[in-house]
């Protein structure tokens, strides 16, 4: 059977919900604060978490840093810019095709039509962008950017 698809994830990750106990939930431009408090960084009982607490206090003190969590096999990224979330990157090890499908499912067809990209804006300001890094479907959770470039 196949693990979680990315799809699950993102929207788990890019929606607001409710916190709950097993799971945390984050959500773009969540304060470092509110990450550390829901993924209780101040253990550091294992190398990994070490690194996690470093890269929090880092974040804390407005550094640009990316904290990396891997959880049940599946490796999200979370890159803070000036004390807030601003993108997330979750990989999975579902193949590209199975996560085009799941995401197109859940929020239509793909705004751009490319081999190996699919990109969704949501109404609610954030942008899902699928790619395929051998031929393994990586999500990418950004604000879409505005028109005015």
């Amino acid at each position: 059977m196949k693990s979680i698809s990315l799809a699950l994830i993102c929207l788990l990750v890019a929606i607001s919900s409710a916190s709950q106990t097993t799971k945390p939930h984050v959500n773009l431009g969540m304060t470092i604060d509110e990450f550390v408090t829901k993924f209780d960084v101040s253990r550091t009982d294992t190398p990994e978490e070490l690194s996690i607490n470093t890269a929090a206090h880092d974040a804390m003190n407005g550094k640009r840093i990316i904290i990396q969590v891997n959880v049940d096999g599946r490796r999200t990224a979370y890159l803070f810019e000036m004390r807030t979330l601003h993108e997330i990157e979750v990989t999975a090890g579902n193949t590209f095709e199975h996560e085009l499908q799941v995401l197109t499912d859940q929020l239509g067809v793909s705004n751009v039509p490319k081999t190996g990209v699919a990109v969704w804006d949501r109404r609610d300001g954030t942008r899902f962008t699928l790619t395929s890094r051998q031929g393994t479907g990586v999500l990418l959770i950004t604000p879409t950017p505005s028109e005015g470039k």
